[in-house]
């Protein structure tokens, strides 16, 4: 009896997630131009209503800083990693 209600359990997870992947749009915004060619702007994507968000800018075609958040807290930070490798 608890093993069936145990993948009755994971059974619902798994189709929650589907539902959620198929059914909650992902959000993009692109602004930028090109300066003397090279690139200059932000691109921003966020899913799940802004739970998980991203977001990247560059500066005549040097990108600046980039994050990767869930809920708030930074996951993964392009200024931190590039820190971490010059050192």
């Amino acid at each position: 009896m608890i093993v069936l209600g145990f993948i009755l359990f994971l059974l619902f997870l798994v189709l929650l997630l589907a539902v959620l992947l198929l059914f909650v749009p992902v959000r993009y915004v692109l602004d930028g131009s090109f300066i003397e060619g090279r690139p200059d702007g932000t691109a921003a994507l966020s899913w799940l209503f802004g739970a998980l968000r991203g977001t990247v800018t560059w500066h005549h075609g040097v990108m600046l800083s980039g994050s990767i958040r869930l809920f708030g807290m930074k996951l993964f930070d392009l200024r931190e990693a590039e820190h971490e490798r010059t050192f």
